[in-house]
């Protein structure tokens, strides 16, 4: 029963993402995300502009009449306020699971959220997040509400250029390596940054042409204490070269707001975006991490995909995560060999083979297939 309660704990929590981002646009010259996201560190709600990226660039099926409008929020159907922009994601999960202990499959509705952003004055804007989460014991699963993120975000750039400096406050996640949607990846799940782990920060950005730079200030969850969310700090900085690559560091700092003497932990690393060449591109990640209980830590996350159609990827990803080198068997590792499409303008389908050597709870192989299917309004 134990194994069986930490599969179906696998199954819940380790293929869910909750923000729609697509770092490979820095390929096709779009280094910023505040390009095509309302927030400057990407993921979530688009802008009007990335509605219109989303169809040119990414769908396959870009062109027709039918096509006409159809990136807007429900093609179209609903057209909101000049000053509200309202989105949302609805993700479906198939997946199946081969061991040496089992073999079992599930289907799971992982999201259902709105997205909104109200914009008060030109400089002034208020985004919030609603929707379901699903929690998982040994007993039951049940759905309940959550607001993932929400900010107000001032925008204190020069009138010709607002966007360039930021101070945003609210809740998020701090700007840390690559925001990719695959939030189960060792360089997010294993470094803390794991589905519904956004914290309370305060936040300033330069979002320039070629560099981009984040301090955060990290508050944790005042509002939940006994969650012991860390309180810290984060500084990324990144740069946009070739107009089609970037590569950036992170450091980080926190401290447990309960156990805050105990519970600390520094990290720093470095991550990258590579345009090999116009249809072949790279994302690299290395971190390492060192705290009182575990020493140090090693996280790496690496993936080449090449767009074989507009809106069809193929790709092939690695992971490798060891939270302590003092711990002899304690580590994970594993490849994906997947496809990406994006039939046409609001779907998503990603499919993968994942081979997995996990050592972090108990020498286990597993062998997983997974299917997700993705809409956005």
């Amino acid at each position: 029963m134990i194994l069986t309660s930490l599969t179906l704990k696998l199954f819940i929590n380790l293929f869910v993402s909750n923000v729609w981002a697509f770092p490979e646009m820095v390929t096709h010259g779009y280094g910023n995300c505040i390009s095509c996201h309302s927030s400057s560190t990407g993921g979530g709600l688009l802008t009007p502009y990335g509605r219109a990226l989303s169809k040119e660039l990414l769908s396959a099926k870009s062109t027709g009449p039918t096509e006409k409008g159809s990136e807007q929020f429900l093609r179209n159907w609903y057209t909101p306020p000049k000053n509200l922009n309202i989105g949302g994601d609805i993700r479906f999960m198939q997946m199946f699971l081969d061991n040496q202990f089992e073999t079992s499959g599930r289907g799971l509705l992982m999201q259902a959220d709105l997205e909104a952003q109200y914009t008060v004055t030109p400089k002034i804007r208020i985004l919030a997040t609603a929707g379901r989460q699903e929690i998982s014991n040994a007993k039951k699963i049940t759905d309940s509400f959550i607001s993932r993120r929400h900010w107000i975000n001032f925008l204190i750039g020069a009138d010709d250029n607002l966007e360039k400096y930021q101070l945003r406050i609210g809740k998020f996640f701090p700007a840390y390596g690559l925001n990719i949607p695959e939030h189960t990846t060792v360089t997010r799940k294993g470094l803390g940054f794991d589905q519904n782990k956004e914290s309370y920060n305060v936040e300033y950005s330069y979002l320039g042409e070629d560099w981009n730079l984040y301090l955060t200030l990290i508050e944790g969850r005042p509002d939940k204490k006994e969650l012991d969310r860390e309180e810290g700090g984060a500084i990324q900085a990144s740069y946009i070269f070739k107009n089609n690559s970037k590569f950036g560091f992170n450091l980080y700092t926190g401290n447990g707001s309960n156990h805050p003497s105990t519970d600390r932990r520094a990290m720093g690393g470095a991550f990258a975006i590579f345009s090999l060449r116009p249809k072949l591109y790279t994302l690299v990640e290395i971190d390492r991490s060192s705290s009182p209980k575990k020493s140090y830590g090693i996280f790496e996350y690496a993936k080449i995909g090449y767009e074989y159609l507009q809106g069809l990827h193929f790709y092939v990803s690695a992971e490798y995560e060891k939270p302590s080198i003092l711990k002899f068997n304690n580590s994970l590792d594993a490849i994906n060999i997947g496809v990406q499409y994006f039939p046409a303008t609001h779907w998503e389908i990603n499919s993968y083979i994942r081979r997995e050597n996990n050592n972090l709870i108990t020498p286990t192989k597993n062998n997983i297939l997974m299917f997700l299917l993705h809409y956005y309004l």
